[in-house]
This record gives C-alpha cells, sequence and structure tokens, in this order.
C-alpha cells in the first residue's frame, strides 16, 4: 500500500510540475509579454522580439511597435 501511495503521489507532483507553468502562461496579464518583448530588442535579439511581436499581434509590420 506504501508503494502505491507514493507512486500515485509521483504521478500528482509530475502532472503538477507540467500544468502549472502553463496555466500560469495562460492567465499572464499582457504586460508581461511585452516586457519580455522589451527585453528581447534591448539584449540585441531585435529579431527574435520581432517575430514574437507579429505573433502576438497578428500583424505582418511591427516597426511602428517597435
Amino acid at each position: 500500500m506504501l508503494i502505491f501511495g507514493r507512486i500515485l503521489f509521483g504521478v500528482g507532483v509530475g502532472f503538477g510540475n507540467e500544468t502549472v507553468p502553463l496555466f500560469l502562461t495562460e492567465v499572464a496579464p499582457i504586460q508581461h509579454f511585452l516586457l519580455s518583448l522589451t527585453r528581447l530588442v534591448e539584449g540585441g535579439n531585435e529579431e527574435q522580439g520581432k517575430a514574437s511581436l507579429m505573433k502576438i499581434i497578428g500583424v505582418g509590420d511591427v516597426e511602428a511597435e517597435l
């Protein structure tokens, strides 16, 4: 019975480790995404920042936003 409990507990912890970051990403406000984009652009990854902004906004030309 103890071994079964440990296996069940391990599955529960593994499921929690997988779903909590996904849930936090889904409910995060848009300001967190914009802060991440700002860090990408300031860090020298302007192309990656543009690609991410295009994906979020859904517009091909994002030069005005940058």
